[in-house]
């Protein structure tokens, strides 16, 4: 059988499975200890920033973020469409009001004309975001918005040297790194010193469950188990054994939020930031562009038939983003008007996304990539 490659990250491995069950039953605290610093630290290396703080999720990063440059009640914050409804959420859970700009035609980075049509006396920050991996040009973005106005960098789809006022990244398990869920910001801004820490922690029981996720999800994704795995993986998610988080459409913000990441979850990021380079080297090679992508995207004319080609193939394609504002269910909610940014609302009617972790050879996405070009447009 031909293992059906969907979202996951594919970057964890059978030996950290063993260290992580051994993690659970040695002398570390799974809430609190040691290796979130060290997670922390390890993340600035990469980042080249000197202030990291991590959270229970991307999310909660972005969040702190806005939070630390003050943004409130009435403020503008720039993001672009073609991005995931966490974003806006985490804009609107201030107070403030999400300003969507589009795209550049053809691809999945920020329009720089739109940007400059959207900019007003209210706007504070504008989110620039890193989509699959493309990167934006952040100096002509500073050139464009000027020195008052904050530059945060999302990075949830990679991770990279800070250019802008600050950045976060998204350690969930379809991303780069996974610790099943999790994030962090990082800045070189004095303003972040006293950033907007948090005293919410997780409950033992809550990282268990993430321990068990993390287990369960290398297990049942494995090309040998894929077959009953994928029905395993639907049954735990449905019946919420496994740990994700679900406020992605809830207009309030949760009780809990934000919330810090666990000494677990840090240790699991330390085990994953040591193998990186061959990680991002490998993603580079899948990408067929030279580029470290986090998924690689391509623009087909019916979603429907290249899925069902693909599948043949052995391969689930992403269907990020599907709307301009992606696991929306209901874009006025998110202050998104439709045909405002008409760029984003045309790729999300023809994008799919092709995987680039580690459980993919570099044969194997050629022969699909092939057989796609063979079988769409023959």
């Amino acid at each position: 059988m031909k293992p059906l490659y969907d979202f996951y990250c594919g970057s964890n491995t059978w030996q950290e499975v063993k260290e992580v069950f051994k993690f659970l039953f040695s002398s570390n605290d799974i809430v609190e200890g040691l290796y979130i610093k060290k997670f922390e630290d390890e993340i600035g290396k990469v980042t080249n920033s000197k202030y990291v703080v991590s959270y229970n999720s991307g999310r909660h990063a972005l969040y702190s973020i806005l939070k630390a440059l003050g943004i409130k009640q009435g403020d503008e914050v720039i993001l672009q469409a073609f991005t995931c409804v966490v974003v806006p959420n985490a804009i609107l859970y201030t107070g403030a009001i999400p300003v969507y700009m589009d795209v550049e035609k053809d691809h999945y980075t920020l329009s720089f004309t739109d940007l400059k049509r959207k900019i007003t006396s209210r706007t504070k920050a504008v989110i620039v975001q890193h989509t699959f991996g493309y990167m934006t040009d952040i100096q002509k973005v500073r050139d464009i918005v000027g020195k008052d106005i904050f530059i945060i960098e999302d990075c949830a789809h990679t991770i990279k040297i800070l250019q802008g006022d600050a950045g976060f990244i998204s350690t969930d398990h379809t991303k780069v790194i996974s610790t099943v869920i999790g994030g962090a910001f990082f800045t070189n801004s004095k303003i972040f010193k006293s950033a907007y820490y948090t005293n919410e922690k997780l409950s033992k029981f809550r990282v268990f469950q993430i321990a068990f996720t993390f287990m369960m999800e290398v297990i049942i994704t494995y090309s040998k188990f894929y077959k009953i795995g994928r029905y395993i993986r639907w049954l735990l998610t449905k019946l919420r054994v496994f740990y994700f988080l679900r406020d992605e459409n809830k207009s309030i913000k949760p009780k809990k939020y934000p919330v810090k990441m666990s000494n677990l979850q840090a240790f699991i990021g330390c085990m994953q930031m040591k193998k990186l380079n061959d990680n991002l080297k490998h993603r580079t090679k899948l990408s067929g562009c030279g580029i470290d992508l986090l998924r690689r995207p391509i623009l087909v004319e019916d979603k429907e038939k290249a899925k069902s080609i693909l599948k043949k193939e052995g391969m689930i394609a992403g269907v990020w983003f599907d709307l301009p504002v992606f696991g929306c269910d209901n874009l006025e909610r998110v202050k998104y008007k439709n045909g405002s940014c008409p760029n984003a609302e045309y790729m999300c009617k023809y994008v799919i996304n092709l995987p680039t972790h580690q459980r993919i050879s570099s044969d194997d996405s050629k022969r699909i990539i092939k057989k796609l070009k063979e079988k769409y447009y023959e």
